[in-house]
């Protein structure tokens, strides 16, 4: 959503992985493609979103966050960025 394309899709640099592939590169740990002007944005919403999006990718499932998680993440920290407050950050929530 944040990238304006699915993950693993059109913005690949060598284009989008085999089935194979895509298995080796999520096993690994390697992130789909994010553009640096996502990666290296100081716009607080799309901060928020890009800290859930990079929250969910987290590879071993003890440390990755529910969904109820990041639902409850976005809930505040937006809700929060609504009355004016600053961005505190995924750990801080």
């Amino acid at each position: 959503m944040i990238c304006g394309h699915e993950p693993w899709n059109k913005l690949e640099i060598n284009g989008k992985p085999s089935s194979t592939m895509l298995r080796e590169k999520v096993k690994a740990g390697t992130l789909p493609h994010i553009p640096d002007h996502i990666m290296t944005t100081t716009d607080s919403e799309e901060r928020v979103i890009l800290d859930a999006m990079l929250a969910s990718y987290t590879l071993d499932p003890k440390e990755r966050p529910s969904s109820l998680r990041i639902s409850q993440f976005l809930d505040l920290e937006l809700k929060n960025l609504l009355h004016g407050g600053n961005y505190r950050g995924m750990k801080n929530t």
